[in-house]
C-alpha cells in the first residue's frame, strides 16, 4: 500500500487487518481455497467427464488430509505462527485443523454416496483400453444394476483389447517405417 491508499483506509480496519492472527488466518484461507478454485476449475473443463471425477476429488481429499496431518499452512504462515506466543499458536492452529476437518467432511458428505460410481467408472478415464481388467468392468455393470451377458460381454472386451492391441502395433511400424 503506498501512502495515499494508507491514508483513505479506516484506522479501525487497518488495525484489524494489521493483526498477525488476521494475516496467519487470510493466509491459511488462501492455501486451502486455491487448492479447492483449482480443483474446482478442473471439474469445469469441457472435457471433464464423470471418469474424470474421482480422480480429481482423491486428489483434493488426499492435500487437503495431508494438509491436516501435517499441520502445514503455508510457509508465510509457519513464519507467522512462529512468531507469535505459544498459547495463541495453538488456539490459531487448532481453529486452522477444525477448518480443514469439516471441509474434509463437507467433501465426504456429497461425494462418499457417488463415490463407489465414481470410482467404478473411473476406469474408463484410462487411455490403454488394455489397461481394463473383467472384474472392473463386471463392478461398473453391478453398480449400474444392468443385466448383461456377462460371457459375451467378457468375449467383446478381450476382442476389443486385441484390436487395441493390433492397431496400435500398426501405429508403432508407421511410425518407424517399414521394416
Amino acid at each position: 500500500m503506498d501512502n495515499e491508499d494508507e491514508a483513505k483506509c479506516p484506522p479501525s480496519i487497518k488495525m484489524v487487518f494489521s493483526s498477525n492472527i488476521v494475516k496467519c488466518t487470510l493466509n491459511v484461507l488462501h492455501q486451502v481455497m486455491f487448492d479447492i478454485q483449482t480443483k474446482n476449475l478442473e471439474l469445469q473443463r469441457y472435457g471433464t467427464s464423470i471418469a474424470d471425477l474421482h480422480r480429481i476429488i482423491t486428489s483434493l481429499l488426499k492435500k487437503l488430509n495431508d494438509r491436516l496431518e501435517q499441520k502445514y499452512f503455508g510457509q508465510q504462515t509457519r513464519i507467522l505462527l512462529n512468531a507469535m506466543p505459544e498459547d495463541v499458536r495453538e488456539k490459531l492452529i487448532s481453529s486452522f485443523v477444525k477448518y480443514l476437518g469439516s471441509i474434509i467432511q463437507y467433501i465426504h458428505k456429497y461425494y462418499d454416496e457417488h463415490s463407489l460410481l465414481a470410482e467404478s467408472v473411473a476406469i474408463f478415464g484410462i487411455t490403454e483400453i488394455d489397461q481394463i481388467k473383467f472384474d472392473q468392468i463386471e463392478k461398473f455393470v453391478a453398480i449400474l444394476n444392468l443385466e448383461v451377458d456377462h460371457d459375451k460381454l467378457f468375449e467383446e472386451i478381450i476382442s476389443l483389447q486385441n484390436t487395441y492391441k493390433e492397431v496400435n502395433s500398426y501405429r508403432q511400424v508407421d511410425q518407424n517405417g517399414p521394416p
